[in-house]
């Protein structure tokens, strides 16, 4: 998994695949205007719903409902890739994706999967 981010302008022709950022950190400074306060108000309450998503998540897979996994997997989505927390971002569309094709097997996998990714962003964004 990459763990520094790529710059497009870097990637040469013969490279048709990188894997998305663990966290972007330089884009998560840019939207708030390089506000440090900001951005570590931003983490705790990202942590606190990821958290609490997870849960939710391992509840929904457990009894096989896929419109509550969809849904949730859509807002884990969307909050990380605000955070630019991408590879849990595109992990999570993995899963939305999944839940809505009914697909038990690649949602149970897909969330052991944001589980990992997850541990291994908190030692990114606690950095800060």
């Amino acid at each position: 998994m990459q763990t520094e981010k790529t710059e497009n302008s870097s990637l040469t022709a013969d490279q048709t695949h990188t894997e998305p950022l663990i966290f972007d950190r330089e884009a998560l400074f840019r939207q708030t205007q390089n506000n440090v306060n900001l951005v570590q108000k931003l983490i705790v309450i990202y942590q606190e719903e990821m958290s609490k998503s997870l849960n939710e998540l391992r509840t929904y897979v457990q009894i096989k409902d896929y419109d509550k996994i969809s849904s949730c997997a859509h807002n884990v989505k969307g909050a990380s890739a605000n955070m630019g927390c991408m590879a849990l971002s595109c992990t999570a569309a993995k899963m939305q994706e999944a839940a809505i094709k009914c697909q038990y097997d690649t949602t149970f996998n897909t969330l052991s999967e944001m589980e990992m990714q997850y541990d291994i962003l908190l030692n990114y964004i606690g950095e800060i």
